[in-house]
């Protein structure tokens, strides 16, 4: 403090000031933004928290439990007909993308990392067990059914319809593929960057390696890996 009565504030005290006022300014802004996103839903339970812009269509189609968490530019769609319930104790951060078929059901203590996609056609059903993890830039796509406490490393992709390709007079974009429903029950982890195809089922305790490509079912407590993957060993 100077003899003249001014007072020169040091840049460490400038810093502390300017952050609480930033500090303000975020927890009003998110405060804001809750109370207008929690508007575009069907329903909302208690603790709902989404401090950023998001983007929601048919949100009449879609339920929200108890303490969850929508991040920057979280996308939400549902179809007309479809239904999406997110469950309680939810986690889905920025730039994730949730396209909902004719049923999506994310269960209890999800978490859904940056950049994931979520997506089902009109008539897939999609449900995602309790406390399961799925990481960044996964990409899972049709109809889905996977188990509880289920670990997604980053990248994975679950692809339940191929692209037809038989006939060579129509362009493969417009020709009906094959399909089948994928199952990853519970207590299953998936690593970095692989590839589960259509009609199979992971079962329970399952490992599947970095980078496998998964096109048949694996027997429980196995581990999984190779381009097309094989079972190497057994969990003891």
């Amino acid at each position: 403090m100077r003899d003249d009565g001014t007072h020169l504030i040091s840049t460490k005290e400038s810093e502390t000031t300017i952050n609480r006022i930033n500090r303000f300014f975020l927890l009003v802004k998110g405060k804001m933004y809750t109370w207008w996103n929690k508007k575009k839903f069907k329903s909302v339970a208690g603790d709902f928290y989404a401090p950023n812009r998001i983007h929601v269509v048919n949100g009449n189609r879609i339920t929200i439990g108890s303490n969850v968490f929508l991040g920057l530019n979280c996308q939400l769609y549902s179809y007309p007909d479809g239904e999406i319930h997110i469950g309680n104790n939810t986690s889905i951060d920025r730039f994730v993308e949730i396209r909902g078929g004719r049923l999506t059901i994310i269960k209890d203590n999800v978490r859904i990392v940056k950049g994931a996609t979520l997506k089902s056609t009109p008539t897939s059903t999609m449900i995602i067990g309790n406390r399961t993890i799925i990481s960044q830039g996964c990409i899972f796509d049709g109809d889905i059914r996977i188990g509880d406490d289920v670990i997604f490393g980053p990248m994975v992709f679950i692809n339940e319809i191929d692209h037809g390709f038989e006939r060579r007079d129509i362009p493969m974009n417009q020709q009906t593929g094959a399909s089948g429903t994928i199952v990853i029950e519970d207590d299953v982890w998936i690593g970095y960057s692989a590839v589960i195809l259509k009609g199979v089922r992971i079962s329970k305790g399952s490992i599947v390696g970095a980078g496998a490509i998964v096109n048949k079912s694996v027997p429980p407590y196995s581990i999984n890996v190779g381009v097309p993957s094989t079972v190497k060993k057994y969990r003891d």
